[in-house]
């Protein structure tokens, strides 16, 4: 089986690929938009789930080679229960600004797009809950300053304290069950 996953985000890659080898075994190849040079991103706009899909069609029209599934993968967050379309638009609001207090739930959000060979879709969506645990005094340019300041609910521990193992299964926990009614419902087409 061979999968392309429609990310240039090596973390985001890492990710998914664990869990689809969880899901589906060793014996598949998973590739990224990186194995592509001549790849394009286009602008992104719509929700979460709009530009899940638009990566993957994306990437169906602009890569010519044959695959199994291509996974278009599209994140976000939720404040305060509003949901905003990109992370990186709220950074100073939870790292630094006082709009959200230390102890808040937030939620990151993942979109899951999957294209099969015979060209039928099925969507995923995940709510990952994460605590507010500290503030920085500044954002600093370069990295991923919201990893500082939150944790995962079951430990008060910051994410960039932890290991990558266990971000992962915590991840895993939030969303392999639904990725693995995806990848088994991949003949029932959404409408």
């Amino acid at each position: 089986m061979k999968i392309l996953i429609a990310t240039k985000n090596n973390s985001k890659f890492e990710i998914i690929s664990r869990m689809l080898y969880s899901i589906l075994g060793n014996n598949i190849l998973i590739k990224s938009l990186n194995d592509y040079d001549y790849f394009v991103d286009k602008d992104e706009i719509g929700t979460n789930i709009e530009r899940a899909k638009a990566k993957a069609k994306n990437a169906e029209e602009q890569i010519k080679e044959d695959f199994d599934y291509i996974l278009g993968i599209d994140d976000g967050i939720i404040i305060d229960g509003k949901e905003y379309v990109t992370v990186k638009d709220h950074l100073y609001d939870i790292v630094v600004g006082d709009k959200i207090k230390i102890g808040s739930i937030i939620y990151i959000t993942r979109a899951y797009f999957l294209i099969s060979n015979d060209k039928k879709e099925v969507l995923c969506y995940n709510k990952i809950p994460y605590i507010v645990r500290k503030k920085l005094d500044t954002v600093e340019m370069g990295g991923y300053p919201l990893n500082s300041v939150i944790s995962t609910i079951d430990n008060d521990t910051v994410l960039t304290e932890r290991s990558n193992e266990e971000l992962n299964d915590y991840f895993l926990k939030y969303s392999i069950d639904d990725l693995r009614t995806m990848f088994n419902n991949v003949d029932k087409e959404l409408k």
